[in-house]
C-alpha cells in the first residue's frame, strides 16, 4: 500500500521492515486447519508467553467490570489497544495522553524506578544484608529482571523494546558504577537501538522518546545543583519540599511536552493544546497509583491474589480515562497544523539539540531555529488538487485549511488522511452547472482556474474531447494518453504506476508531484518504469516521464527557474 499522498506515511517501508511481503482481504469465514508447530525452544517459549498474556487479559477482565477501564488496563499491562473504544482512544489523543496507552518509556521507567526503590529500601532494612552486598546493584539487577518480564508480557512491540534498551543502558551504567542518567547514556541507548532497528529513526516513537529524554536530562543538569528542599542547616522543609515537587512536575511536563510537540506536529498534523494540564493530573496518578498496583498485581497473580490490586489499578485507570474525556471536550483542545516539510523538521530538531547539548550562551540560538522550523507550515501553500492512485478520490483545497472532496466511491481511509493533513473543515463540492472555489463543473468533469492557469479534471471521456486542448494541464480518471492532445496529461494509468498526485497552480506554471517522485528507488518501492504513450503533443508523454523542470517548462510553457519548489508534506 503506497502513501495516500506525496510525502505522507510510507506503508510500504513500514511493512518491508516488518517482513510483510503482501496484504489482502478475506471475505469468507476462516477456520483453523491445524495447530502451529514450534521449532526449537525459542518458538516454544514465545508460545508459552502468549498463553500467559491471554491469561493476564482474562484476569484483568474478571477483576474490572467496566469495559473501558478493563481494556485500558490491559493496554497498560500488555500493550493491547485494539479493544479500547475508538472514542476513548481519540480522547487520549486530543488531550495529549496518548503516550500512556502504548507501553513505552513512561511505563518502563516507572516500573524500573518502583522496583529499584522498593528493593534497595527493603534490603537496607536488613542490616546483615545491607552490610554485605551492594544494595544499589542488587536493586539494579531486580529492576532489569522485572522490566524483562514486563517486556515479554507487553508483546515485544518496537516501542517497548526501545524503552527496554534505554532503561537497560541506564541500569547497566549503575552496575558499572557510572553515572546512570547522562547524555552519554542516552547516546549509547540510541546507538544500540539504531543498530537493531535502523528503520525506527524516522518513526515518531523513536524521535519523540529520545528527544523527551534528552530535554529532561538537559533540564535536570541545569537546575539540579540550584534547587534544594533543605534549609542551609540541612533540615527538611515540608512546604519547600512540596513546592519543589510541584515546580519539578511543571518544569518536567513543559520540557517533555515542548520537545515532543515538534514531532507531533510533523507526524500527526495536530497539537493538543491542553497537554500540559492533562499530564499534570494524569502522570502522578499513573506513576504513584496505577503502576505500583500493576506491579503488585503481576507479583500476586501466580498465587491467585491479583484481584484486589487489579481493582485498585482499575480505579486509577478510570480516573485517567475521565481526565482524558474531560480535557478533550474543552474548547480548542486540539489545533490542526498544516503539513511540515522534512527540512523544517531538521532545522527545528537541530535547534532543539543545540539548546539541550550546548553549554554556553550560544545554546539559546536554538530557540530561533525551533521557532523558524515550527512556523514553516503556515508559510507553504497546500496543493490545489489531490487525486488518489485509484482515480476514485478527488479533492481541491482553498489554501486556508479547507478541503472539498468529490462525492462518490473511494477509500474512506484516503479521505480521512487528506482531511487530517489539508482541511479539518470540509467544503461542499459544486454540483454540475455550478461554480464554487474557482471550480466549474458539469456532468463529465470540472475545470479549476487559479492564478491564470486552467486544469481539467476529466471524469469521463467526453470531458477530454471537449476541454483537453484548451487547458494548461489535465488529470483524467480514465486512460487518456491515446487520444488527449493536451499539453500535460496525467491519467489513471499514470496514477496506478506512480501513485497519488498533487498539483499546484501558479502564475508561472502547473506543478505535478506524484507519490513515486519522493520515494526514490528503494527495496520497498522500486522506481516505476516509464512506458511510451501515443498521442501526446510534441512527443512529451506524461508528467511521470518528465523531470520536475520539464513538467513545468516544456509542458506548460512557464519558467522553471521561477516556479517555487512547493513541498507537498
Amino acid at each position: 500500500m503506497r502513501p495516500a499522498l506525496p510525502d505522507a506515511f510510507a506503508f510500504q517501508r513500514f511493512l518491508y521492515f516488518e517482513s510483510v511481503g503482501g496484504e489482502g482481504t478475506v471475505y469468507g469465514p476462516w477456520s483453523i486447519e491445524s495447530s502451529a508447530t514450534h521449532d526449537g525452544w525459542i518458538d516454544g517459549f514465545m508460545a508459552y508467553v502468549e498463553v500467559v498474556r491471554r491469561h493476564v487479559a482474562d484476569r484483568v477482565a474478571a477483576a474490572i467490570p467496566d469495559r473501558e477501564d478493563a481494556t485500558t488496563t490491559a493496554a497498560l499491562i500488555m500493550g493491547e489497544q485494539s479493544a479500547i473504544p475508538e472514542d476513548l482512544q481519540e480522547a487520549y489523543r486530543v488531550s495529549g495522553l496518548a503516550h500512556l496507552l502504548s507501553i513505552s518509556g513512561v511505563h518502563m521507567s516507572l516500573l524500573a524506578a518502583v522496583v529499584f526503590f522498593l528493593v534497595r529500601r527493603g534490603l537496607a532494612l536488613v542490616p546483615p544484608v545491607a552490610l554485605r552486598i551492594d544494595t544499589k546493584k542488587a536493586a539494579a539487577w531486580a529492576a532489569i529482571a522485572m522490566t524483562t518480564i514486563y517486556l515479554l508480557i507487553s508483546g515485544l512491540s518496537v516501542p517497548a523494546v526501545r524503552s527496554y534498551l534505554m532503561i537497560g543502558v541506564v541500569l547497566i551504567a549503575v552496575l558499572l558504577d557510572r553515572t546512570a542518567i547522562s547524555m552519554r547514556s542516552i547516546g549509547w541507548a540510541a546507538l544500540v537501538l539504531m543498530a537493531i532497528y535502523p528503520d525506527a529513526v524516522v518513526g515518531a516513537s523513536f524521535e519523540m522518546s529520545f528527544m523527551a529524554v534528552l530535554a529532561l536530562i538537559a533540564v535536570a543538569e541545569h537546575v539540579s545543583l540550584r534547587v534544594t528542599w533543605r534549609s542551609p542547616e540541612g533540615d527538611l522543609l515540608i512546604l519547600r519540599a512540596v513546592g519543589v515537587i510541584l515546580a519539578g512536575a511543571v518544569v518536567t511536563d513543559i520540557a517533555a511536552g515542548g520537545s515532543t510537540a515538534l514531532f507531533a506536529i510533523y507526524h500527526f498534523n495536530r497539537f493538543p493544546t491542553y497537554s500540559m494540564a492533562s499530564n499534570l493530573v494524569a502522570d502522578p496518578i499513573t506513576g504513584m497509583w496505577i503502576m505500583p498496583w500493576g506491579l503488585a498485581a503481576m507479583l500476586a497473580m501466580p498465587f491467585g491474589l491479583d484481584q484486589i490490586p487489579l481493582k485498585l489499578m482499575g480505579y486509577g485507570v478510570g480516573l485517567v480515562n475521565d481526565v482524558a474525556r474531560a480535557v478533550a471536550k474543552w474548547p480548542g483542545a486540539q489545533v490542526h497544523v498544516p503539513p511540515m516539510s522534512a527540512a523544517a523538521l531538521a532545522v527545528a530538531a537541530f535547534g532543539l539539540m543545540l539548546l539541550c547539548l550546548w553549554r554556553g550562551r550560544f545554546r539559546w540560538a536554538g530557540l530561533a531555529l525551533i521557532m523558524g522550523g515550527m512556523a514553516q507550515p503556515w508559510f507553504v501553500a497546500p496543493p490545489d488538487i489531490l487525486v488518489d492512485e485509484e482515480a476514485k478520490v478527488v479533492a481541491i483545497t482553498d489554501g486556508r485549511g479547507h478541503l472539498a472532496l468529490r462525492p462518490g466511491p473511494g477509500d474512506r481511509f484516503i479521505r480521512d488522511v487528506w482531511q487530517e493533513r489539508y482541511g479539518r473543515s470540509p467544503l461542499t463540492w459544486p454540483e454540475p452547472g455550478q461554480t464554487a472555489l474557482d471550480l466549474r463543473c458539469d456532468a463529465d468533469g470540472c475545470i479549476l482556474q487559479r492564478h491564470g492557469k486552467r486544469v481539467l479534471l476529466a471524469f469521463f471521456d467526453a470531458a477530454l474531447a471537449e476541454d483537453c486542448a484548451s487547458t494548461d494541464a489535465t488529470v483524467s480518471l480514465s486512460a487518456a494518453h491515446a487520444f488527449c492532445d493536451g499539453p500535460t496529461v496525467a491519467d489513471r494509468i499514470d496514477l496506478r504506476r506512480r501513485g497519488a498526485v498533487a498539483l499546484w497552480l501558479r502564475p508561472d506554471g502547473v506543478r505535478f508531484r506524484f507519490v513515486a517522485d519522493g520515494m526514490g528507488n528503494r527495496q520497498w518501492a522500486p522506481m516505476p518504469k516509464s512506458p511510451q504513450w501515443a498521442g501526446s503533443r510534441d512527443g512529451a508523454s506524461s508528467p511521470g516521464d518528465l523531470s520536475d523542470n520539464e513538467k513545468t517548462t516544456d509542458a506548460v510553457g512557464g519558467d522553471a527557474a521561477a516556479l517555487p519548489d512547493v513541498p507537498a508534506h
